[in-house]
């Protein structure tokens, strides 16, 4: 039988449910059509001889007075673990009511049981047997063997009266099936209207036999009346032909299988390639389910057995963290099912954190949430949860460039989330004061004589111009001489060690101050810039003209 590789359309699915899966016409299985199934696996006490099929031909086991009269002893061991029935060849048979269903086969019937005959039978006896009449004759449907040992089968019509048969060409014994389970089939199809329409197979091999055709016309169908079918026996008004040995797995099909399709015990194979077991994905990760179901050589998947977690090629669940647990169940059209179950683990998320480095601020500026403005998501959508801040808000920073500042995200969620945290920095500076630098400077830039020396004086201020404490603003002073198209040169002058350079600070008038001893120097404009090591901030230029 084909591969049946399950493509499915995606399908709304309740997350984490089995449920029914959608077949494309063209790639399912072609039904067989199973009529009956018994699998003889009932209460090995009781009477009752269940039908698998769904069809309820549930047939009773008769029990007689002239052999084996207990229940019990009629349930055997089969060959599986289970049961099968033994009858004792006296007045033994399993009796079931006509159904719709057994008169199905109309031009085209698979007959399947194991058999075991414990020795040659030396009398017609009858294993299967729909009947049609009270009139004796073949019946419906009939596997049975003959007087001399051999297995025949056969089908009828009624009218007109037409019941072409095959009859093996070898006995029982030399089929080397004596004293051992075999598994006896019969398949027919009207086709050709001569013997290669039915065929008789044991253990799945075709067998030799001889055909005859009583009538058999392309006007034959298969015809039925009120009459039960029967394993062991004719009808009531027939008190002989009573099958001594055992019977297990009987199936009864309405079309003619191949010899593969013959004793389909296995169950569908069923492949899931994604999710792998033991897999883990990430939560939200869009993983899409990959598997397959195939019966092989066997009678085909039903489609309408098959369920799954999620459609092949449909998202998985990983919308939530923790173990997580994918199945595929199919069933065969001869009532074999499978499962087949992984299981693969979502990760908790860790949310990621967006929080950009602040822009400046300056010295006395409190943290707000301007500031304090982290967001947690996760895959682009916002988690929830709470933000704790080091240093909190309100806090107002010292001076300094690059400080830290610290997040600790808590989720609400936490089943699915862990906790987060990110640092940024920030750079707290320095107001330069309404003025910029102190007199004598002046803007528009005042002109001094080259060989003076020029007090150049600054104070360092807060958000509300406060003069502040900057002694540790550690400043650096550039002097820039400017070309004739308004460029500057490279650091003609960088002074940068305070309390030898000239370079000092007042702490009762919170100044700092530089003497620029300008002799030697050019005619020009010069750019004078302010640089604190402490906050990295520049303020200028401030220009002075030297003439």
């Amino acid at each position: 039988m084909k591969k049946l590789l399950v493509t499915l359309l995606a399908l709304a699915l309740a997350v984490g449910l089995a449920v029914p899966m959608a077949i494309p016409a063209a790639a399912a299985d072609p039904d067989p059509v199973l009529v009956a199934l018994w699998h003889m696996n009932d209460d090995a006490a009781g009477t009752a001889v269940s039908d698998s099929s769904g069809n309820s031909n549930t047939g009773t086991l008769q029990l007689g007075t002239l052999g084996n009269t207990n229940p019990a002893v009629a349930w055997v061991a089969d060959q599986w673990g289970g049961y099968a029935l033994s009858f004792d060849g006296a007045d033994d048979y399993v009796s079931v009511p006509d159904k719709p269903a057994l008169r199905t086969p109309s031009t085209e019937i698979t007959i399947e049981a194991w058999m075991f005959f414990p020795s040659n039978p030396g009398a017609v006896q009858l294993e299967i047997r729909k009947w049609i009449d009270s009139d004796g004759g073949y019946g419906s449907y009939v596997i049975g063997n003959t007087a001399d040992n051999k297995i025949y089968a056969s089908v009828q019509s009624k009218t007109p009266s037409q019941y072409p048969s095959w009859t093996t060409q070898k006995t029982i014994g030399e089929l080397g099936i004596l004293g051992q389970w075999a598994h006896i089939a019969f398949v027919w199809k009207k086709n050709a209207i001569d013997s290669t329409d039915g065929k008789i197979y044991v253990n799945k091999t075709a067998v030799a036999t001889t055909y005859a055709p009583n009538g058999y016309s392309s006007a034959f169908t298969v015809g039925y009346g009120s009459y039960p079918l029967y394993f062991g026996r004719k009808v009531t008004a027939w008190s002989s032909n009573y099958f001594l040995g055992k019977l297990d797995e009987v199936r009864i099909w309405s079309s003619a299988l191949t010899a593969t399709q013959l004793d389909d015990m296995a169950a569908p194979a069923i492949t899931i390639t994604t999710p792998s077991d033991g897999a883990t994905y990430s939560l939200g990760q869009t993983v899409n389910a990959d598997w397959s179901v195939s019966d092989g050589t066997g009678t085909g998947v039903d489609p309408t057995t098959i369920t799954a977690t999620a459609a092949s090629g449909s998202p998985i669940n990983t919308a939530t963290a923790g173990d997580k647990t994918f199945a595929v169940t199919a069933t065969d059209y001869a009532k074999n099912t499978a499962t087949t179950t992984v299981t693969y683990h979502v990760l908790k998320a860790t949310p990621v954190i967006t929080w950009s480095n602040p822009a400046d601020i300056v010295y006395g500026t409190a943290l707000s949430g301007t500031q304090l403005n982290a967001t947690a998501s996760w895959l682009g959508a916002p988690v929830a949860g709470s933000f704790i801040y080091t240093p909190p808000a309100g806090t107002v920073l010292n001076a300094g460039s690059r400080q830290t500042l610290h997040v600790d995200f808590t989720p609400t969620d936490t089943a699915n989330y862990n906790s987060a945290s990110k640092d940024v920095t920030i750079n707290v500076l320095y107001a330069f004061g309404s003025l910029g630098l102190l007199p004598p400077y002046a803007a528009p830039p005042r002109a001094f004589k080259i060989g003076s020396s020029i007090p150049l004086k600054w104070q360092y201020t807060d958000s509300a111009g406060n003069v502040v404490d900057s002694a540790a603003a550690n400043p650096q002073v550039q002097i820039k001489l400017t070309g004739a198209g308004g460029g500057e040169t490279d650091g003609l002058i960088e002074l940068n060690d305070p309390g030898s350079s000239g370079l000092r600070y007042d702490s009762l008038t919170m100044t700092w101050q530089y003497n620029w001893q300008t002799k030697g120097l050019s005619t020009g404009l010069y750019n004078i810039y302010i640089k604190s090591k402490q906050t990295g901030q520049v303020n200028g230029p401030f220009t002075i003209q030297l003439r």
